[in-house]
């Protein structure tokens, strides 16, 4: 089954190529990814990783989560060991009943 799906594979492969809509699985640059990144929800699991991962190629990271003390020591963490900037930002986005306040559409 594999050495039937290969050759389509191969050959679609290279058309994208031609048209720069394919690329091998080089690792990402910071000049390629811009020089900031937003990462919401930074304190735990899988984001941590995903702005440990952007932080190791350079990109400066805006951090932001509900938990100001886990905010803080990720962002100290982020610049000491990657010399990044990781300005941190703690707010919660949902209310109790799920909707914001009318005035605060806009601000």
């Amino acid at each position: 089954m594999f050495q039937m799906l290969q050759f389509p594979y191969t050959v679609l492969k290279n058309f994208l190529s031609l048209f720069g809509l394919y690329r091998e699985s080089a690792p990402l640059t910071a000049l390629e990814l811009g020089p900031w990144a937003l990462v919401t929800g930074a304190t735990d699991r899988i984001r941590k990783e995903y702005a440990e991962q952007l932080a190791a190629t350079g990109v400066n990271i805006v951090l932001v989560s509900r938990t100001p003390s886990k905010l803080g020591q990720l962002a100290t963490e982020l610049n000491s060991k990657y010399g990044v900037q990781s300005p941190n930002n703690c707010c919660g986005f949902q209310r109790r009943g799920g909707n914001l306040p009318e005035n605060s559409a806009g601000d």
